[in-house]
């Protein structure tokens, strides 16, 4: 699928093309790991084995509602098998080439996170990233990161994250005329920065312009992305606000309501207002270093080093 949005002048071949490459990572070195289900009847003989919980429930409810077969006793086990290296690394070479294949470019630079995010140390309302702490890694996670560093030159980014380095140089190509880059990812958050952006688990292409690059980061800062990197956002606006803008009563903000802020403003100065109108509203006299840490959180850095800040707009 094709996004086709501002993309009449992409070029045929870019100059740079920055691979964000940390979900290339996981998904190798996760598809080589696969879990299967066996189900065993009441008395524990082993009735069969399923590719996923979901066929081995169904086939449960089959039995139980078109067969009227007593199912109170069957239990379920699971069973994982993980691939040899060899398998990681060839379907992290497989993903490598078709990205190469939909993205042409003279030069290729894969990055990968290192150590020491910088939003690490602002993140004080919430653990940023605190939410993962959980998440187990897959077993060939090391092996594929050497692969890509060895194999493909990745570079280390230490200090901030590989889409902070990525977002650099697509911008470089969105304000430099002299230069055509590209950034490839499957990450939503760099949608916050401007450029060519390819999302290489979909095939889908986007243009995004600096405006629509900057709605993307103010609606994040009302939403927050709690889900996925555990920044808050704003937990809740007054009923003033709700009112002026006809939003619903309920707490925090979801797309609906940054959609109705935001989407009819014509430039950044205007939507920057209506977000600190909306963080003033819940956070009072506070609302500027609530809203300084979250923007810095969300912000995809567009040249090297330079994160958000109120002041840029005026405060």
């Amino acid at each position: 699928m094709v996004i086709e949005k501002n993309l009449e002048k992409r070029p045929d071949e870019f100059d740079i093309v920055a691979v964000d490459s940390d979900l290339i990572v996981y998904k190798s070195a996760f598809a080589v790991e696969k879990v299967r289900y066996k189900l065993f009847d009441n008395e524990g003989n082993l009735v069969d084995r399923f590719d996923s919980a979901k066929a081995c429930k169904s086939y449960i409810d089959d039995l139980e509602g078109m067969l009227d077969v007593d199912v109170s006793g069957y239990t379920r086990e699971s069973e994982k098998t993980i691939g040899t290296e060899e398998d990681a690394i060839k379907a992290c070479d497989t993903m490598v080439a078709n990205i190469k294949k939909n993205v042409k470019g003279k030069q290729y630079k894969f990055y990968l996170t290192g150590k020491g995010n910088y939003r690490e140390e602002i993140s004080k309302t919430l653990v940023y990233k605190g939410n993962r702490e959980e998440m187990v890694k897959p077993v060939h996670y090391q092996v594929v990161k050497d692969h890509l560093i060895n194999h493909y030159d990745a570079i280390l980014v230490n200090g901030a994250e590989a889409d902070d380095a990525c977002t650099v140089i697509g911008a470089k190509g969105y304000y430099n005329n002299k230069i055509n880059t590209c950034v490839v990812t499957a990450d939503k958050d760099l949608l916050g920065s401007p450029g060519y952006l390819y999302n290489f688990m979909h095939n889908e292409w986007v243009y995004q312009d600096e405006l629509e690059a900057d709605r993307f980061f103010f609606k994040q800062l009302l939403t927050g992305d709690k889900a996925v990197d555990n920044i808050l956002g704003l937990e809740n606006v007054s009923q003033e606000f709700r009112d002026k803008y006809g939003l619903k009563k309920t707490k925090g903000f979801g797309k609906v309501s940054a959609n109705k802020v935001l989407d009819d403003c014509t430039n950044s100065q205007e939507m920057y207002n209506r977000v600190k109108e909306a963080y003033m509203s819940f956070h009072g006299d506070s609302w500027k270093d609530i809203m300084n840490e979250m923007g810095k959180l969300l912000w995809m850095q567009r040249k090297k080093g330079v994160i958000f800040d109120v002041s840029w707009y005026g405060d």
